[in-house]
């Protein structure tokens, strides 16, 4: 069981002794969340402590009295979940969003889409007529299970809608508006990933052999080199996709890759938000002069459906 109070000794610049306090209170079945620290006004007297710590406590019962009954008052203005993020996930309108620009992050257009969807199609449901503080791990937590075990979703799909829950109480907690962060106590479901293997040297000649461009490939050159970028160069998809024809130089045999391709917005920065030059071999500047015959606006292999 905890103390009432803490009372903490403090030493001022003019070398006098006060005495300050905190306290533990609950909050929606939060137990033992620490108060801020106050001053009781009462100094110390190095000759009779005893009896100025008295004073001391009576004093911290009274302000603890007055800011317990501000903090209620302060709960019956919290929102609920629904009201308080209508505007999150809509650029422009969201806070969070607008500060995560302010320090330098660049949130893509498709990655704001999908937050929102998820907090319209899973968050809302469950938790948006509750009020913030009204949010606790038990009920998180139950949510989880139930996308679990009613809705059959996999592990890995509920982690990410719990992410966004994160996101957002997390930013509720930063910004003074919850007391507690419920998804401090609330862990993740494991997921059981399967494992990754590449293409053995003899199922990459077998696939990326000239004569499989004819067998394989459907004479469809612009799908082999695309396949090709990425087999040989590394790229992801979307790179693949936004390559130009002045990302190409065939002469020092590099690719330029500073830009991804949405399937919705089109045209955006890399995933990392980082440029990189990626060199190729040379035996595919032909299929690379080939596609620039295909290309449109600019773009070499973009208008795929990869």
């Amino acid at each position: 069981m905890r103390n009432e109070f803490v009372l903490l000794k403090k030493k001022t610049t003019q070398g006098k002794y006060f005495w300050y306090f905190y306290y533990y209170h609950t909050d929606n079945g939060f137990e033992f969340t620490r108060s801020k620290r106050y001053s009781t006004k009462v100094s110390i007297d190095l000759k009779n402590e005893n009896k100025s710590r008295r004073e001391a406590l009576k004093s911290a019962r009274f302000i603890r009295q007055k800011k317990e009954l501000e903090r209620l008052d302060a709960y019956k203005q919290i929102s609920t979940f629904k009201k308080y993020t209508e505007n999150w996930f809509i650029i422009e309108k969201c806070p969070y969003l607008t500060v995560e620009v302010l320090r330098g992050g660049a949130p893509s257009r498709g990655w704001v889409d999908l937050q929102r969807s998820v907090l319209l199609k899973y968050l809302w449901p469950e938790f948006g007529n509750l009020k913030l503080n009204e949010i606790s791990s038990s009920l998180i937590e139950a949510w989880i299970v139930k996308l679990k075990k009613e809705n059959r979703l996999a592990s890995r799909s509920i982690n990410s809608y719990y992410s966004v829950l994160q996101t957002i109480m997390k930013e509720a907690y930063r910004c003074d508006h919850i007391p507690v962060n419920p998804c401090l106590r609330v862990k993740k479901l494991k997921v059981n990933s399967d494992r990754r293997e590449i293409l053995t040297l003899e199922e990459f000649d077998k696939i990326f052999s000239e004569s499989s461009i004819h067998k394989i490939w459907d004479n469809k050159i612009m799908y082999y080199t695309a396949a090709l970028i990425a087999g040989v160069c590394g790229l992801r998809m979307g790179e693949v996709q936004a390559l130009r024809k002045s990302s190409v130089d065939l002469d020092k045999r590099l690719l330029t890759v500073d830009s991804s391709w949405g399937r919705q917005y089109g045209l955006k920065s890399t995933k990392t938000k980082e440029s990189r030059i990626v060199p190729f071999p040379s035996y595919m500047k032909v299929f690379f002069r080939a596609c620039h015959i295909f290309c449109v606006n600019d773009f070499l292999p973009h208008s795929l459906t990869i």
